[in-house]
């Protein structure tokens, strides 16, 4: 049961930091950076199941620490790389110019992907673990995801979007 729960908070919480990334960055950078988001999320859980179709079978045996411990990085990420991705000095409009600002683009797209990454790995680890109850770790993955971003649409008319990311990492 704390499994599922476990499952629910942390798909609400990165699906509630992905809406409110996009709100954020369109707000802060230029509005393409909302799509942006968009795409680094899938590429994040998409890459999550490439590294636990490599690792899965190291991390199950001590399935416990890893979860603790992923957990643990995933919320302290949460924040910490949304607040470094902030600090770095890009400037989209020289982009085509300077190959620094392009070594600065990548590393903000290092930064926002990071949380969705551990993400994945967190829910597909627990996919596989418990998989003879797959259903009920699905549907509560599917209820997180659903209530994460509805809570975040909700909490944005009294804060602003960049407390909406420092709450999606303490929810977790």
């Amino acid at each position: 049961m704390r499994e599922l729960l476990a499952v629910a908070v942390i798909s609400a919480s990165v699906l509630g930091l992905e809406v409110a990334l996009m709100r954020t960055l369109s707000i802060s950078r230029w509005h393409h950076f909302a799509y942006l988001v968009i795409g680094l999320a899938l590429l994040g859980f998409g890459a999550s199941g490439t590294w636990l179709g490599l690792f899965s079978t190291r991390l199950l045996p001590r399935f416990l620490p890893w979860c603790r411990g992923l957990t643990l990085a995933l919320a302290l990420n949460v924040t910490l790389c949304y607040r470094l991705a902030e600090k770095l000095p890009l400037n989209m409009q020289y982009i085509l110019f300077s190959g620094k600002q392009l070594f600065y683009l990548y590393c903000y797209q290092a930064l926002i992907f990071l949380p969705f990454l551990l993400a994945g790995v967190l829910i597909g680890l627990a996919l596989i673990r418990y998989s003879s109850s797959i259903h009920l770790v699905y549907g509560a993955n599917l209820l997180g995801s659903g209530g994460g971003p509805i809570l975040c649409i909700g909490l944005m008319m009294w804060l602003p979007p960049a407390r909406i990311i420092q709450a999606a990492g303490i929810l977790i």
